[in-house]
């Protein structure tokens, strides 16, 4: 009996950081044919455009990159003798798989490189469950937020006060929090912890108002799905300070105006990983940024 038991909680520790992980990435998936004759291509190369990802298609034609942290893409597609195509705007969100089909042209001559570009998103996704909302990099720098809280708030059927978030009328402890896949909710409270930081640290924020799925357990509201950023190949930070007083001697009241809110943040590659162990002569496998 102590035996059975060693061997189901270890199971139960290797195996929860993988569903974590997969619950927090999403997947492109397609195929990938020739336009002319509509037959399917066979090794192809797809990679994700400024990552290390991609694949390459099989007998039937098809492809499938897996763990992508959700964001917006573009797809570059090359096969000798067609011409190269980049597809932009390809969205990826957490728990889903994104369907990219394209259909290549053959190269009318051989002296230039000629590159396609193709910008398309379907009107209504009819694969898609659930109802959500996702707030981009590009739009949590341009909002006045200082934290999750605040950008959640500014999406159709939110409401927030001070005992925390309500979506759809639900109660503020209905709201499931999850930040890289790893739940964050308060087991006394039923609010969110762990989401007080900058909200330079966000790359991306869905809210999923409706058709909650069950990887989320018993939540009856809504659920608030948070990514942080990740590192990339090169060291760079950034700095910002925000404030509500603009300097008017005008105000009624000054006293309400007095927040000061300064956030940095610092990322690239992992130093241990990267410059440490490889003099070590150690390498750990895959990519580690910080």
């Amino acid at each position: 009996m102590k035996k059975l038991f060693t061997t189901a909680f270890l199971l139960l520790v290797v195996l929860l950081p993988t569903m974590a992980w997969a619950q927090s990435t999403g997947n492109i998936s397609g195929v990938i044919t020739e336009e002319s004759t509509g037959e399917t291509l066979p090794g192809v190369n797809v990679r994700i455009v400024g990552t290390n990802f991609g694949a390459a298609t099989g007998f039937d034609g098809d492809y499938l990159i897996r763990n992508i942290r959700p964001g917006e893409y573009t797809l570059e597609i090359t096969f000798i003798g067609f011409q190269v195509v980049q597809v932009t705007g390809i969205k990826v969100e957490a728990g889903e798989t994104t369907i990219v089909n394209q259909a290549l042209q053959e190269k009318v001559f051989e002296s230039d490189e000629e590159v396609v570009v193709i910008g398309e998103a379907p009107i209504f996704d009819v694969e898609k469950s659930n109802t959500s909302a996702s707030i981009s990099k590009a739009e949590l720098d341009a909002a006045p937020i200082q934290k999750v809280e605040d950008a959640v708030s500014m999406q159709s059927g939110v409401v927030k006060d001070p005992t925390g978030l309500y979506i759809k009328g639900g109660r503020a402890y209905e709201t499931g929090y999850v930040v890289d896949g790893v739940s964050a909710q308060d087991p006394l409270a039923g609010t969110g912890f762990g989401l007080d930081l900058g909200s330079n640290s966000f790359s991306n924020i869905e809210v999923i108002t409706g058709g909650v799925g069950a990887e989320y357990g018993d939540v009856t509201s809504g659920v608030v799905a948070v990514q942080t950023q990740n590192g990339g190949s090169r060291y760079e930070g950034t700095f910002s300070h925000k404030r509500d007083n603009l300097g008017s001697n005008n105000m009624s009241n000054q006293a309400n105006f007095f927040n000061d809110v300064y956030e940095l943040s610092l990322g690239g590659p992992g130093i241990l990983a990267e410059k440490i162990l490889p003099k070590m002569g150690l390498n750990l496998p895959g990519e580690i940024t910080f």
